[in-house]
């Protein structure tokens, strides 16, 4: 099994949003290049090579036909920073895929971390330099242990696609293991409001046979236990 992590916020009603139709149908927000997080995305160098203006033309036209959708591996999902970053700070979900299908197996990728950007050579097929840049970053990103699914058509749009089966959500337990805990909840509207929207999901997750799990930190990483 090909065990995927996709982080989603419940911090607000605008997140709530996003990540509710992802229990509900199983579909995927996939993105253009330009509109993820990190700066340096796509951004390649040319090795040695009397490389010409068409080519970094042709380069540009073909990231642009891609369709992106970013998840995490299980080291990932481990790493308390990443639920900081992605899971507003611990009011959210880590939703849990299995994407096993060989078909789209192929089209999930490994992020390769590296000390500078994709190197592109001369003589490089355009297919196989195109992907090197998206799925190369900088080692800055490494604890994100990401996997990255590509989808490419010619004038891709942003859209929901179907990556892979969900099996599982784990939500964030913030605040959960201190003596004031219901004091937190009480004074923190942020956090009461967090869990209101957790329950939802929670509802729709046992209509449709899916686990739910509580993700607490223990010592230094995540761990993940059945919700009570």
């Amino acid at each position: 099994m090909t065990r995927l992590f996709k982080f989603r916020s419940l911090e607000n009603d605008v997140s709530f949003k996003y990540t509710k139709p992802i229990v509900e149908k199983g579909m995927f927000y996939c993105n253009k290049l330009w509109n993820l997080n990190d700066p340096m995305e796509g951004i390649f160098r040319f090795g040695s090579g009397p490389f010409t203006r068409e080519q970094l033309r042709r380069v540009f036209s073909r990231k642009n036909e891609f369709l992106l959708c970013s998840f995490s591996g299980i080291y990932g999902f481990k790493k308390p920073t990443m639920w900081g970053y992605y899971a507003g700070g611990f009011k959210g979900v880590a939703i849990e895929v299995d994407a096993s299908e060989e078909f789209r197996l192929r089209q999930i990728h490994k992020i390769q971390y590296e000390t500078n950007v994709a190197e592109l050579k001369f003589d490089q097929h355009l297919e196989e330099a195109t992907r090197a840049v998206l799925t190369t970053k900088l080692r800055s990103w490494e604890i994100e242990n990401e996997y990255r699914f590509l989808h490419r058509e010619s004038r891709a749009q942003p859209k929901e696609i179907s990556i892979g089966k969900v099996i599982a959500l784990h939500f964030g337990c913030p605040f959960d293991d201190v003596l004031n805990d219901h004091h937190i909840q009480r004074e923190c509207e942020a956090l009461s409001k967090y869990i209101e929207r957790q329950k939802v999901l929670i509802a729709i997750a046992k209509e449709r046979g899916i686990p739910c799990f509580a993700a607490r930190i223990k010592g230094h990483e995540v761990v993940s236990e059945p919700l009570v």
